[in-house]
């Protein structure tokens, strides 16, 4: 017969660590130990569990075969005598005048989201490099420095993705918000 002092805890979304993920997947990976209330013993820890999550794809619309649907508005801006160049952006709901009920939960999803990964490939002599991570932003803007160009060695173009904060600092289709063009230097 089960004790009728057990004690449920439920964990928020938000507390969550931030999400594992592929190409086509995003999961959290969680496993759990049991502490006594006196704090003295406690359980061995749980087996991993793998709680699936929902790629970006189902939030805002990217397709990773169609970037250029994406349907995130984004600006770059490039200040070449500074070497700095910057996105911005915004989540689409955010932009919806009037919004239905279900419009207005998904503006409360989006607006809660406040920190977002962020990578660039750099495209030089027509070669595109690996995407790389640059920083993790904790709003819809980012800034970073460039390398300067010295005769022909150096970025001619920078190509921005945002996604998802992810464990793995890796640059993963499910859960990318947005993947601009490749802009002039």
């Amino acid at each position: 017969m089960p004790d009728k002092n057990i004690k449920k805890n439920i964990i928020l979304k938000k507390d969550l660590p931030s999400v594992i993920g592929d190409n086509t997947t995003l999961n959290y990976e969680i496993r759990y130990r049991v502490i006594s209330e006196d704090k003295n013993r406690l359980s061995h820890w749980s087996p991993i569990n793998i709680l699936e999550a929902q790629n970006t794809e189902d939030e805002t619309g990217f397709d990773p075969n169609d970037i250029a649907g994406t349907s995130i508005p984004y600006n770059v801006n490039i200040k070449s005598s500074d070497h700095v160049a910057e996105i911005s952006w915004t989540m689409p709901s955010l932009l919806i005048t009037n919004p239905t009920a279900a419009e207005k939960e998904l503006q409360q999803i989006q607006a809660a989201i406040k920190s977002f990964d962020v990578y660039v490939q750099w495209q030089e002599a027509s070669i595109n490099s690996d995407w790389i991570w640059v920083g993790t932003s904790d709003g819809t803007r980012f800034s970073m420095n460039f390398p300067e160009k010295v005769g022909p060695v150096g970025p001619d173009y920078i190509k921005f993705a945002v996604q998802k904060v992810t464990q793995i600092k890796e640059r993963f289709n499910a859960a990318t918000y947005l993947e601009t063009s490749f802009v002039s230097l």
